[in-house]
Formats: structure tokens, C-alpha cells, sequence
């Protein structure tokens, strides 16, 4: 019987992580922390993640097929705040958003992308002005204002 204990794979040693393993799993346990407990897992190869849209705001320029690591926000509509340093990677394929603009993050497979974000955040915004919604110079999304005619 001693010898068995000494043997690679016997099942009372424990398991070791891997740096990476251990990152991973404690980078799930936050995402499903900052969840919404009352929705039910889904997988996802192999791992459980929660199955909800998360809100942040951008903290600098996010430029269109890169990667952010943005701080989620918690707490009712109105009442929104940066939660206690949870923050996620987020691959960005929409559009170039500036500094300062509410985005919907979602959750697929094991990445998170750019869902949606808030129009009114974009440069130029009038709400007092007809405009169309195109590309700025720098290949980031701009309001355009319109010219009726007639």
C-alpha cells in the first residue's frame, strides 16, 4: 500500500495548477461573482460562466480589433458604480470609441466583446441637431450633422 501513494497518478497527491489554470479559474469565479446569481450556468467548453450582459465605461481611447481591460459596474439603472476591482478583457471589432462612454460587454465562449454602447458618447453628438451616425478621420465612429432639403 505505501508504494501506491508514491505513484504520479494517485488521486490522494492533489491536483496542481498551473499558473495559467489558476488565472483562469479565478478569473471565472469573479465573472460569476459579479453576476446575476439568479440565472442559471451555462458551459462553455469545459467551464461555467454566467450567462448576462455586464456594464463598464471606457477609461481611455478603444481603438476597433483591440483589447481593453475595462472595470465592470454593478448596481441599479441611475445608480451605477465601478465595481470593487473587477475588471474583464474586452475584444473591441465595432467601432474606435473614445474615453468616457458607457459600453454592454457580452460573454462568448471564453472571451468577452463590445455588444453595444452608448450612441451619445460618440464625438459631435447633438441632440439638438438632425445627424447621421458615420466615420471620422481617424477611422473612429463621429456624428455627422444633416442639411435638409428641399
Amino acid at each position: 500500500m505505501a508504494a501506491s501513494r508514491d505513484k504520479p497518478n494517485d488521486s490522494r497527491r492533489g491536483v496542481q495548477f498551473t499558473k495559467t489554470a489558476a488565472k483562469a479559474i479565478a478569473d471565472t469565479v469573479r465573472i460569476v461573482q459579479a453576476g446575476d446569481r439568479n440565472q442559471p450556468l451555462m458551459g462553455g467548453r469545459g467551464s461555467a460562466y454566467a450567462s448576462s450582459l455586464y456594464l463598464s465605461k471606457t477609461s481611455a481611447a478603444w481603438t476597433t480589433g483591440t483589447k481593453a481591460t475595462l472595470t465592470l459596474y454593478v448596481g441599479d439603472g441611475g445608480s451605477e458604480a465601478a465595481s470593487s476591482g473587477d475588471t474583464v478583457e474586452a475584444w473591441n471589432y465595432v467601432g474606435t470609441l473614445p474615453s468616457g462612454v458607457w459600453v454592454v460587454l457580452a460573454r462568448a465562449n471564453a472571451s468577452f466583446y463590445l455588444a453595444s454602447f452608448d450612441f451619445t458618447g460618440l464625438p459631435s453628438y447633438s441632440a439638438t441637431k438632425q445627424q447621421v451616425l458615420g466615420h471620422a478621420a481617424n477611422g473612429g465612429l463621429a456624428w455627422i450633422d444633416t442639411t435638409a432639403c428641399s
